[in-house]
């Protein structure tokens, strides 16, 4: 247990730098073997790394001209949450 918490406490600095600091998008974590509310606690980690991912790259392509002048492919900033 304390070489899943050790872990998974490097795994998420890790892709919190990578993601927050260092801009690197798409940052995932793993923790071989985790299981119960350490998987949740991974799976919940990766899934908010995929979010900002996703929002980031899809702000980007609403602003570098990826609408090609359609205002209807533009990201209104509108998303859940």
């Amino acid at each position: 247990m304390i070489d899943t918490l050790a872990t998974f406490a490097d795994q998420v600095t890790t892709v919190a730098r990578e993601v927050g600091v260092e801009g690197k998008l798409g940052g995932q974590a793993s923790v071989p073997g985790a299981a119960g509310t350490w998987k949740d606690l991974t799976d919940n980690v990766n899934q908010l790394a995929a979010n900002l991912t996703s929002q980031v790259r899809g702000h980007r392509r609403g602003r570098h001209g990826g609408h090609q002048g359609r205002p209807d492919a533009l990201d209104q900033g509108r998303g859940p949450g």
